[in-house]
């Protein structure tokens, strides 16, 4: 007779783990961290309901269950913000990069001739010979 191995939601609570435990499939007995960082978020009783109202599509159930164990990984390291800080912080930097690119091809035309204006690139405070455009960005700001 092969022993039933217990899933991290019923080694926390300390309960028997029945074979159609319904955590057991997102939570098993090595992911404990996982399912306590989802516990401290959401709650056990929380978890139990996401699962049972999802029940008519496995599919769902499952994206719904990998989406919740990584907002809860991003709770503990990140209380305040959790996943909407980490886009932020993305965000901001596509934002620096994209000025970066702005300066770059600024510079690019004054080289070229392209811009019909000739202007002094002291007047964009970018010194092009110098590779350290985000770093003159970070000053700025």
């Amino acid at each position: 007779m092969k022993k039933y191995r217990a899933c991290a939601s019923c080694k926390h609570n300390h309960t028997k783990c029945v074979p159609d435990c319904p955590l057991a499939p997102y939570f098993p007995a090595h992911m404990h961290q996982k399912y306590r960082n989802a516990h401290k978020v959401f709650g056990g009783s929380h978890l139990t309901k996401f699962v049972k109202n999802l029940a008519d599509s496995p599919h769902k159930r499952s994206t719904a269950m990998k989406h919740i164990t990584a907002e809860a990984d991003l709770r503990t390291v990140e209380p305040l913000g959790a996943s909407f800080g980490v886009i932020s912080k993305l965000w901001r930097k596509i934002a620096e990069e994209e000025e970066e690119l702005r300066r770059v091809r600024l510079v690019l035309g004054v080289y070229r001739g392209v811009q019909g204006n000739i202007f002094d690139l002291r007047e964009l405070d970018v010194n092009p010979c110098n590779s350290g455009y985000a770093s003159q960005l970070k000053s700025e700001q």
